[in-house]
């Protein structure tokens, strides 16, 4: 799966910094990225907040108040959760944050541009150039500076984000954009970089263990695309009933957009939650309410078109119960990948030290996912939405190991077979 197109690189690694920093100090133009990189994405977010509410004639809302619901859902996309008057609203659009990762990832590559044009001595003896580091600290705290400033000011009745929640959030996503950012601009030249850092990626870990990281990761790729197309082509085998619940509702123009495009930003969690179905605990939306491969348990469902598309309650088709092959079958594709590396006469211990460790990290990466996936959409039977993030992840990794022993009983059977064609030749 490529990545998306806000995140690819646009700078080239020879680029020249920028000329309005030619004589800037340094902690100047930390400074101005950091402010750079959250003005654009605020602003955008924060204008189409208001934009909707000068759409919306019947609001009584302060123009105010509009601009801190915006500030809010900026604070959203990080991760910051906010605090309401009965609960939280925790679970994160994720679509949404490409936007200020996006944000974050421009701005470092302008701070970098002087840095990666600029060739500097090899050493050997250093984990990460100190120069490189200092920038991205200066630039990960400034951001987070501003987060916590904004979730101070932006407050509303019955809602705010604590401030350093809001901060930590905000440092987090700024060091992986900046880190992004590092990685586009030294590509090819990570040893100039981080040197021993790598020396010992490749000198201490085993080789089985460093093979497994790519097949895992594209192990989870594939279990997130196919997530994502279960998802599209539940919407469109009912948009009958999707469509009857937009008319319930009565939205309007605008407001349709606005919900049509909310509920798209939570593809990625409703993605990991089809995962979850196939791996055998499937998820929940809210208390009393599972969708499993053996039956669905509906319960009152939140007024939200999307969720027309949830089966009805009651026992599921026998042919749904083959949902799990879904995961074997990746899992031996993670499991192939992992030995196609290997020479083809390596032993069968260590063909099942490399599956073992691709499709354990396949799982545990997974896991995390089902953890960012979930979360309270406000209190009581709103309390928990999504996966039970343990043992979904145990059910995917043991459908992940399956595979994986499939594919470890192919590269036997390949490797018996060119034992046995050499010595003929």
């Amino acid at each position: 799966m490529r990545m998306p197109a806000l995140l690819r690189n646009s700078t080239p690694a020879d680029a020249e910094p920028d000329g309005f920093f030619d004589d800037a100090p340094e902690w100047m133009r930390v400074v101005t990225c950091a402010l750079g990189a959250a003005f654009v994405s605020a602003a955008i977010i924060v204008s189409a907040v208001f934009a909707a509410w000068l759409a919306s004639v019947a609001s009584t809302v302060p123009a105010g108040q509009a601009v801190a619901a915006g500030v809010q859902g900026w604070l959203f996309a990080h991760g910051a959760s906010p605090d309401l008057v009965n609960g939280r609203l925790g679970l994160i659009p994720w679509l949404a944050t490409l936007l200020p990762l996006a944000s974050l990832r421009w701005s470092a590559q302008r701070l970098l541009a002087e840095r990666t044009a600029r060739p500097v001595p090899r050493r050997a003896d250093v984990w990460i150039r100190s120069d490189i580091a200092v920038l991205g600290a200066g630039f990960a705290g400034t951001y987070a500076l501003v987060t916590f400033l904004a979730a101070t000011l932006a407050r509303l009745p019955g809602a705010s984000v604590n401030p350093l929640t809001a901060a930590a959030a905000g440092f987090a996503l700024a060091t992986i954009g900046y880190g992004l950012a590092c990685v586009d601009g030294f590509r090819g030249r990570l040893d100039r970089l981080c040197p021993r850092l790598l020396q010992a990626w490749r000198s201490r870990l085993p080789a089985w263990l460093r093979t497994a990281v790519r097949p895992a990761w594209r192990g989870t790729l594939a279990l997130g695309a196919l997530g994502c197309a279960t998802v599209v082509g539940l919407l469109a085998l009912n948009a009958s009933r999707v469509a009857s619940l937009y008319a319930d509702l009565g939205p309007g123009w605008v407001g349709g957009f606005v919900l049509t495009l909310g509920q798209a930003l939570y593809l990625p969690s409703a993605a990991a939650w089809a995962v979850a179905f196939a791996a055998g605990p499937g998820f929940g939306v809210g208390s009393g309410t599972a969708f499993t491969v053996r039956g669905s348990e509906g319960g009152a469902l939140p007024l939200v078109p999307v969720l027309g598309a949830l089966p009805d309650p009651g026992p599921m088709p026998p042919w749904v119960m083959f949902a799990f092959l879904v995961p074997v079958v990746v899992g031996a594709g993670v499991g192939w990948m992992a030995v196609r590396p290997l020479p083809r006469l390596t032993s069968w211990r260590r063909r099942a030290a490399a599956i073992g460790a691709s499709c354990g990290l396949t799982g545990l990466l997974w896991t995390l996912i089902f953890v960012l996936c979930s979360g309270p959409l406000g209190y009581d039977r709103l309390g928990h939405v999504g996966v039970d993030a343990l043992p979904a992840g145990a059910a995917l990794t043991g459908d992940l190991l399956v595979g994986g022993l499939i594919a470890l009983a192919l590269s036997a059977l390949r490797g018996r077979r060119i034992a046995r064609v050499r010595p003929q030749r």
